[in-house]
């Protein structure tokens, strides 16, 4: 979690540099809250539910991931060097964990 709270504070800070990076990483957010929520739920569903909803959950967490790796790419191409950058070679459940702490900081920051 410490690491996820650093990568996600490096992160947030650049989405200020102009309005393309503000409208990256609010897409970024879309992409996180929609693979958290079908991710929440799955211990929810039986396993027919389960099994109809897999390519759904498949195909928002690699929205999730290419929508991170397009706003760490343009951070980067802005002269910028992130930490985070490291995040991108993680196993993909990692990077699926971090979808959902992203999630969980936004909601808590907005209250």
């Amino acid at each position: 979690m410490e690491l996820f709270e650093k990568y996600y504070n490096e992160l947030n800070k650049h989405k200020e540099i102009d309005e393309d990076a503000k409208s990256l990483w609010n897409s970024l957010i879309e992409a996180a809250i929609e693979y958290t929520n079908i991710r929440a739920k799955w211990s929810l569903m039986a396993n027919e539910e389960r099994s109809n909803n897999d390519s759904l959950r498949t195909k928002l967490h690699n929205s999730f991931i290419n929508r991170l790796n397009i706003y760490m790419r343009y951070v980067g191409e802005q002269g910028i060097n992130l930490l985070s950058n490291e995040l991108a070679s993680q196993d993909r459940k990692k990077v699926g964990d971090f979808a959902n702490f992203v999630v969980f900081k936004v909601a808590v920051e907005n209250r």
